[in-house]
Order: structure tokens, then sequence, then C-alpha cells
């Protein structure tokens, strides 16, 4: 039969900085009735740093955003300081004084003594947030200029401080016809939270006067007078309703020609003219009153 025939410990100590050093020694040996076959003592010691922390100026999580115009921050944090003397080594993430790239990393450090007892930890997190819109291509967009209306837009472009993908859109309402100018907005999304915002003009400017359907008008003719007259008609460019008048006094009665200009309107600010003839012409001879005029007789 064999057993433990005895064990004796040590612990603990007080070390400096209120920190609590366990050195345990343990002591033993083993006895099967008869003999010590076995006497075997060992020491380890551990530090509870609960109590205390002794990397004095572990950082609390930083939290950064981009460099100007870079997907990326440059992020330092002081030496850690031990209070015990012993080393301080980095175990994880980039080092003080690098780029740090856009999202979250965790930083790693270890203390640990000369047997390589670790000592303390300390952990912190750096963000990097990408605050940066996207910045449009062109400064300035060119007017997009049309007559009557505009079907589509060509979407302009933008890039990203992170390379990312910007989609881009506006608030227009397609077709656009109102004649004047009309903003639009684009709007260039990087999908990271960050918009940037351009504008456009639309000009809708009709300057093409109507075309009249008929490129020579007819006479109007009569050999007494005119009491009206047929309104000819135009087409216009945009398709809009074309107001057609002239300039005539009616009815028209003198013997001869006259001209008659019609004027047709887009309304649009365009106009076109043409002009027609009125030609009175009296061929008719006059009627007598009576079939047979009666004799007249005389004596003398």
């Amino acid at each position: 039969m064999y057993a433990i025939k005895s064990i004796t410990m040590r612990t603990p100590y007080f070390y400096p900085f209120l920190i609590l050093l366990f050195i345990i020694q343990v002591s033993f040996s083993l006895d099967d009735s008869n003999n010590i076959l076995f006497n075997q003592e060992f020491e380890n010691s551990f530090i509870d740093n609960t109590l205390y922390r002794t990397i004095t100026n572990c950082p609390s999580d930083i939290t950064v955003n981009v460099d100007s115009g870079n997907c990326s921050a440059v992020v330092t944090w002081p030496v850690l300081v031990s209070n015990l003397g012993y080393t301080i080594n980095q175990t994880s993430g980039l080092v003080s004084g690098s780029s740090f790239p856009v999202g979250s990393t965790v930083i790693v450090f270890e203390e640990r003594d000369g047997l390589n007892n670790l000592i303390d930890t300390c952990t912190f997190t750096v963000t990097v947030v990408d605050n940066e819109a996207p910045t449009p291509d062109a400064a300035t967009l060119a007017d997009v200029i049309a007559e009557c209306e505009v079907t589509a837009l060509t979407a302009p472009t933008a890039t990203d401080n992170c390379g990312g993908t910007v989609t881009v859109t506006n608030d227009a309402t397609l077709p656009i016809s109102t004649q004047g100018t009309t903003v639009v907005t684009w709007t260039y999304d990087d999908g990271n939270g960050n918009t940037a915002t351009q504008t456009q003009n639309v000009v809708i400017d009709d300057v093409t006067a109507p075309t009249p359907d008929v490129a020579t008008l007819a006479d109007v003719t009569a050999e007494c007078e005119v009491t009206a007259l047929t309104a000819p008609t135009a087409t216009d460019n945009c398709g809009g309703t074309v107001t057609v008048t002239n300039d005539a006094t009616l009815p028209i009665s003198t013997q001869g020609t006259t001209v008659v200009t019609w004027t047709y309107d887009d309304g649009n600010g365009n106009t076109a003219t043409q002009t027609q003839n009125v030609v009175i012409d009296d061929v008719t001879a006059p009627t007598p009153d009576v079939a047979t005029l009666a004799d007249v007789t005389a004596e003398c």
C-alpha cells in the first residue's frame, strides 16, 4: 500500500503594490509503510492580478475616423508601462503608429515575469470609421439641353475613398418636358452611410417655330367681298397646340388684292407667318332691272 506521507505548503506572500503573490511549496514523500520510496519538493508561484492592474496605462477602446482621402487611419497609443518592471509584449493586432483599416482591430498585450508567468494583459479595440462621402468625378455637371423633352439622363460618376461601389440616383421625374430649367439632384452613396449630392440643370428650350402644313396658301377670290376666312394649319416640333391668327379686317370688299398675314404661335414664344391673297375682282356686268325698256314716243 502506497500513500503520500506528508505535504507541506506555504502561501501567501504580499508582494509590493498590493499584488497577492502565491508561492506554493510542496514537499511530499511516498511511503509503502516500510520505507520512504520517494521524496520530492517543488515550488511554483503565481500572481493574482485581479486586485490591482500592473499595466498602469492600458488604453480604452479607440475610435477614429479615416484620414482624409484614405480608407484607413494612423493610430498611436503610449508605450505601456509595468509597475513591476516586467516586460510587456504585444501579441495581437497592428502596432502603434500603423495604418489601421476601416473596421475593428483587437490589440492584445501581455506582461510576463522572468519565469514567463503571465502577470497581466491589456486588451482594447481600435475602430476606424469611414465617414467620408464619395467625391463627384466632375466638379460641375453640364446642362442637359433639349427643345421639347428629356426622356433619359446619363448618370454621372463619383469616386469613394475606400474604392467601393458608389450607387448613383436622382430625383427626376421623366420625361422632363416643362419649358425652362428643371434642377435635378444626383445622390452618390458609398454603402457605408455616406452620401454626397450634386445638381444638374435640365433646360427645355423650344426655339423652333411651327411649320405651315401647306407651303403656299391658295388665293381667296370673290367678286364683291369676303366675309370669312378658313384658317390654315401648322405643325409644331414639340407637338403642342398651334394658335392661328390673321390680320384681316372682315369683310374684305376692296376691289383688288388684299394680302392677309397668318401667324402660327406654338405657345413657347416661337411664331411663323404665312401670307394669303384675297382677291376682289368684279367681272360681272350690271343687270338691267327691266328686261325690255318701254319705247319712249313723242309727236313733236
